[in-house]
C-alpha cells in the first residue's frame, strides 16, 4: 500500500487506529496539545473573527468544526460569544464533527454548559456513512483548527531520473508482521496531484522545487473539500494549521489581510514574500515527545505533516471558493489584540504562576519567527 493509505489506516481505522482508539489525546496522558487547550487569547480571537463573519452574513450561521479534538475551541468561542454577544445565540449553529467515540465524549462534556443555556450546539459523527449536518439555508462556516496535516500525504522522491512514491509492505517477524518502507512507481493519485499542482510528473522539473528532493501530496484534501464544500453558494472555510505556501511554478500570491466587519483590511505582519520550497516534514507525535519514524508504534502515535496552503488554494479553487486571506498565527493574534492581553499576563505573571504559563505560550504564538510563524490562517469564500 503507499504510505498515505497506512498513514490513513493507522490514524482512522475503526478499531485499531489512533484517533479511533484515543480517549485522549491533548495534555497530560496524551501525545501533542494544540493553541486552544493553552492559550485562550486564541479562542478568543478565533472567536472575534467567526462573529465579524456571522454578522455580515445576511442570513442564519452554521459553524462545523472538524476534528474538534477536545472541545477546546469550541468551549473558547462560545464561552466568549456569551460574556460579548449574547446575540448570536439566536443566530449561530454549531457543530463539533469527530469520528473518535471518546473525543466526541470529551466535546460534548465541554459543549454541555452552553447546551444548557440554550446554545444551538451539538457533537456529531462523521465517516462510516454518519450524515453531515444539515445546513437548513443557512451560512456555512467549515472551522479545521490541525486538521488538514493530519490528513495522509503521499510521498514522492524526485532526486532519480523518474518520480517514485514511498509504499509500505508489511514483512513476517517473530510470529507476525512488521512495516517496511519501499521506494516505486507513483500511485495513480499521486501522479494526478502532482499534474494538478506543477503541471508535470518530470523530475528534472520536480526537483528544483524541493530542497532535499521530497514533495509530500495531500489529493484527500480536494475529496474533503468536494464533500464539505463542493460548489454550493454561500460558504466560508477557516483553516488554521501548520505549514507552508510552498513554491511553486509561478509565484501565486494570496490575498493580504485579516478581514473584519465591513470588509476592513488590517496590515499585517511580519510580511511573507517568501515561499519556501518543498521537503519531507512527516512525523510522529508520542507522549509529546516528536519521533521521525512514522512506521513505529502504528495506531498508537499521531502522525501528520506539514500543510500545503498552496494546494489548499488550489483544491479550493476548484470547489468555487476564494483565498481571501493568507496569513500567519503571529500576524492574526496582533491584528485581534492579543499583544495587548500578552502585556496583561506578563504583569500578572509576576505573582501568577498559571498567568506565567499562559504568557509563555501566547508569547511564542504572536512571534512570527518562532510558533506564530510556523502557524497560518486561510480564509476562504465562495466566489
Amino acid at each position: 500500500m503507499t504510505f498515505a493509505r497506512f498513514m490513513d489506516l493507522a490514524l482512522t481505522h475503526p478499531e485499531a487506529g489512533y484517533y479511533a482508539r484515543a480517549a485522549r489525546v491533548l495534555g497530560e496522558g496524551g501525545d501533542f496539545t494544540t493553541a486552544p487547550r493553552n492559550a485562550p487569547a486564541f479562542n478568543r480571537a478565533v472567536a472575534g473573527l467567526l462573529a465579524d463573519i456571522a454578522q455580515a452574513a445576511d442570513r442564519p450561521v452554521l459553524i462545523i468544526e472538524l476534528g474538534a479534538g477536545e472541545g477546546d475551541l469550541a468551549a473558547g468561542v462560545l464561552g466568549f460569544w456569551a460574556e460579548t454577544s449574547p446575540s448570536l445565540r439566536s443566530r449561530v449553529g454549531y457543530r463539533l464533527v469527530d469520528l473518535s467515540p471518546g473525543l466526541r465524549g470529551r466535546q460534548s462534556a465541554a459543549v454541555l454548559p452552553f447546551r444548557e443555556r440554550g446554545w444551538d450546539v451539538e457533537v456529531a459523527a462523521t465517516g462510516g456513512g454518519a450524515s453531515r449536518p444539515a445546513a437548513d439555508g443557512r451560512y456555512v462556516i467549515i472551522l479545521m483548527n490541525e486538521f488538514l496535516d493530519a490528513l495522509p500525504v503521499h510521498v514522492v522522491d524526485v532526486t532519480g531520473d523518474r518520480p517514485r512514491e514511498a509504499w509500505v509492505r508489511a514483512l513476517p517477524s517473530g510470529g507476525g508482521h512488521v512495516p517496511v518502507e519501499e521506494w516505486d512507481s507513483l500511485s495513480p493519485a499521486a501522479e494526478g496531484e502532482l499534474r494538478r499542482l506543477f503541471g508535470s510528473i518530470e523530475a528534472s522539473a520536480l526537483r528544483r522545487l524541493t530542497r532535499d528532493g521530497r514533495i509530500e501530496l495531500r489529493p484527500a484534501v480536494g475529496t474533503l473539500l468536494g464533500g464539505w464544500v463542493g460548489r454550493c453558494p454561500d460558504r466560508g472555510l477557516v483553516t488554521f494549521d501548520y505549514g507552508e505556501w510552498f513554491l511553486g511554478p509561478e509565484e501565486e500570491r494570496p490575498a493580504e489581510g485579516v478581514p473584519r466587519a465591513r470588509e476592513e483590511r488590517l496590515a499585517r505582519e511580519p510580511p511573507m514574500d517568501r515561499h519556501p520550497p518543498y521537503a519531507e516534514t512527516r512525523r510522529g507525535y508520542f507522549r509529546h515527545q516528536l519521533t521521525r519514524d512514522p512506521l513505529t508504534r502504528v495506531g498508537r502515535q499521531d502522525l501528520t505533516a506539514d500543510v500545503d496552503f498552496r494546494a489548499l488554494d488550489l483544491h479550493g479553487r476548484e470547489c468555487g471558493l476564494e483565498t481571501v486571506v493568507y496569513t500567519n498565527m503571529a500576524a492574526f493574534l496582533k491584528v485581534m489584540g492579543a499583544g495587548d492581553e500578552l502585556e496583561r499576563l506578563r504583569l500578572e505573571a509576576r505573582c501568577s504562576l498559571e498567568a506565567d504559563a499562559e504568557a509563555a505560550v501566547l508569547g511564542a504564538l504572536v512571534d512570527g519567527a518562532a510558533m506564530g510563524g510556523a502557524f497560518k490562517l486561510m480564509l476562504q469564500v465562495t466566489a
